[in-house]
């Protein structure tokens, strides 16, 4: 990144991105003192980052190494400065990105999406959701299901954790509220009010639990009939909410 190119840079950043121009300078800040610390150690000098003060201009981007109060700034490092500070800007672009794109699952967290399989590993399906990958885990899948590549599956978005590997979307097909959502959007009456009386509802889960086809079949199965003449033999009823 030339020098001219960094005050640009660094409004293009704030602008379009939302990022704070200061927490990218201090980042940036970091990084240098960083990358002086190791061109010393290449010559055999050992520094200590808390020892030393990088100058940046924030109109031209000319960096200074400030060392008991003395300019120790190495012959070239306006070089590695530049791709410091370009790599910084970059990698701030790419997280602002992805704090978006969490802050957006977030608030459809206790929905149902769609998604296509996109890996297997070790038993943990990886779906590809649109902006993002979501992990199902062993332990939310059901245990009747195969899945296989480029299979497209709804899922529940059940929670967003922070792990080793990062933030991690979970979602899952085993969760009751699954059932819940799917019944939802199968037979309106739920989701504008209706009840499920709880012994039949209790079954309905249980078959979904071995087989989720049948139990969209027996919602399916269920709205055949005029409510709330429902037959008593049906596995599923529902009831309109009283006016």
């Amino acid at each position: 990144m030339a020098v001219t190119e960094f005050s640009a840079a660094l409004n293009q950043v704030a602008t379009e991105r939302g990022i704070p121009v200061e927490s990218v300078l201090e980042s940036i800040r970091v990084a240098l003192a960083s990358a002086y610390k190791r061109d010393r150690k290449d010559v055999g000098e050992d520094v200590e980052i808390e020892d030393i003060t990088v100058d940046l201009n924030t109109d031209t981007g000319e960096v200074r190494i400030i060392k008991d109060k003395k300019d120790v700034t190495p012959a070239g490092f306006g070089r590695i400065a530049a791709q410091t500070a370009k790599q910084v800007i970059l990698q701030k672009i790419r997280e602002t990105e992805k704090d978006v794109i969490i802050e957006e699952y977030k608030s459809k967290l206790g929905t149902i999406m769609s998604g296509t399989v996109f890996r297997i590993e070790n038993g943990v399906i990886i779906l590809d959701l649109g902006k993002a990958h979501g992990i199902l885990p062993q332990s939310e899948q059901v245990e009747a299901e195969q899945y296989r590549l480029n299979q497209r599956l709804k899922v529940f978005i059940k929670d967003i954790k922070e792990t080793s590997r990062g933030t991690e979307i979970i979602v899952s097909r085993a969760d009751p509220d699954f059932i819940k959502k799917l019944f939802e959007q199968e037979v309106p009456e739920i989701a504008s009010g209706g009840k499920l009386i709880r012994s039949e509802a209790v079954l309905v889960k249980k078959v979904s639990a071995s087989n989720p086809l049948s139990a969209k079949f027996l919602v399916r199965r269920s709205i055949l009939f005029p409510i709330p003449q429902v037959p008593r033999n049906s596995l599923l009823q529902v009831y309109p909410r009283p006016v």
